[in-house]
């Protein structure tokens, strides 16, 4: 091989892609399960929620805790700027029922709306992916997972995201239209 560096671009570019891409599976995942089981079957959280239990962390006290909780702030607010719509929509959700009691139309409704996008989220998941790396490998052709990766699951996160960011548009306009 002319350039052996190449590879390693290559795998740390796919990388940075599968956790994108696992991040924003495991987002939409939640956000469905919040409608599907209300928030004690959910892990939705917010930035904004998480930020303020950093404050009350402190490095020399709570080194680990507050380490951990860093990384999952920063990982959380990366799906929140990946995914506009979806904080718009949560925050007239938040506007309209703060009780947080939202009617069982409006959750049947997105539900379902988001119902065809949860397969995406499984093969975003680690299964597709070890299925594709060990077919790769046993076609001795190792740069296929890195093609399957790169091209078809960033292809579908694309997809997934474009879907999903329609879905949320839809269901706020519902929501300012005094549909639900």
């Amino acid at each position: 091989m002319a350039h052996p560096w190449l590879i390693w671009v290559i795998a740390v570019v796919t990388g940075i892609c599968h956790a994108k891409q696992a991040a924003m599976a495991d987002y939409y995942r939640q956000f469905h399960l919040y409608f599907l089981k209300g928030e004690d079957g959910s892990e939705l959280e917010t930035a904004s929620d998480l930020k303020a239990k950093l404050k009350n962390l402190s490095w020399s006290h709570d080194f680990w805790k507050k380490l951990t909780l860093t990384v999952y702030t920063n990982y959380t607010v990366q799906q929140e700027a990946t995914a506009p719509a979806m904080q718009a929509l949560r925050r007239e959700l938040k506007q309209r029922f703060p009780s947080g009691r939202i009617p069982q139309s409006f959750r049947d409704a997105f539900r379902a709306a988001s119902l065809p996008l949860m397969k995406y989220t499984n093969i975003l998941s680690f299964n597709w992916r070890t299925i594709a790396l060990f077919v790769s490998l046993f076609a001795s052709m190792p740069w296929l997972y890195f093609a399957f990766e790169l091209v078809v699951l960033n292809n579908l996160l694309v997809y997934m995201i474009i879907r999903h960011e329609g879905i949320c548009r839809k269901f706020t306009a519902e929501l300012k239209d005094g549909k639900y």
